[in-house]
């Protein structure tokens, strides 16, 4: 199987977006983990290198690679595959696909009895041989991601949320719904607007607002569990 390479999206691929923090934020995931998964990280006299790079980098996250977080923080939920098993398996791909740099962003992940497959135009490879995913976790990941030929042209933050988006090539990768941003959608929902008052405000459906309000309450929460 061969990768068939766009360069006009695969440059949106490669566009910095997000400091770590904020990357990990969206994805409500503890910046420290993601940070391990991009930069790597060292324990004692072991090193451990990137999942989500070949190499380390002293650069922000990518849009590739926040769309590959995404997946590793479904698993990361699942906790029942490990990310060495993620590290082997898109080794695995990158060694064959010496083109393609972010091979979750740029492959629809499948699965077949539990082990990871790759797909392109209909033709389905083994990326690494024994490395087993949950089903539920490529379902999930194949609902939160918009593909355009190929790509992983855009990322639902919270894949149930299907009105709140991120769009690498809109409001500088900031989650937003109708096109407006939800964290201003909620700072005045905060403020006591009511969302009917928000949505004529924004010229936007009620049900707009609604996941907006839904999505940043959710990720509210989170961060105060965390």
């Amino acid at each position: 199987m061969s990768a068939d390479v766009h360069p006009e999206l695969l440059q949106i691929l490669d566009r910095e977006l997000y400091a770590v923090s904020e990357a990990a934020r969206l994805l409500r995931l503890p910046p420290q983990t993601l940070r391990n998964w991009i930069h790597g990280f060292d324990r004692g006299a072991q090193t451990y290198p990137p999942v989500l790079r070949e190499e380390r980098e002293d650069v922000g996250v990518r849009w590739g690679e926040f769309v590959s977080a995404a997946y590793l923080s479904f698993l990361r939920d699942d906790r029942q595959v490990s990310i060495q098993h993620m590290r082997l398996a898109l080794a695995g791909l990158r060694s064959r696909h010496p083109e393609v740099r972010y091979p979750l962003a740029h492959f629809q992940p499948l699965t077949t009895d539990g082990t990871l497959l790759a797909d392109d135009d209909g033709a389905v490879e083994l990326a690494s041989t024994g490395q087993l995913l949950i089903p539920a976790v490529v379902d999930r990941f194949a609902n939160a991601v918009v593909w355009e030929r190929d790509i992983a042209r855009r990322l639902r933050p919270d894949p149930e949320n299907h009105r709140v988006i991120v769009d690498p090539l809109q409001s500088f990768g900031i989650p937003t719904a109708g096109g407006i941003r939800t964290e201003i959608l909620w700072e005045l929902f905060q403020t006591g607007e009511s969302m009917a008052d928000i949505g004529g405000l924004y010229d936007l459906d009620l049900a707009d607002v609604e996941d907006a309000i839904r999505f940043e309450s959710a990720r509210g929460e989170a961060l105060v569990e965390r």
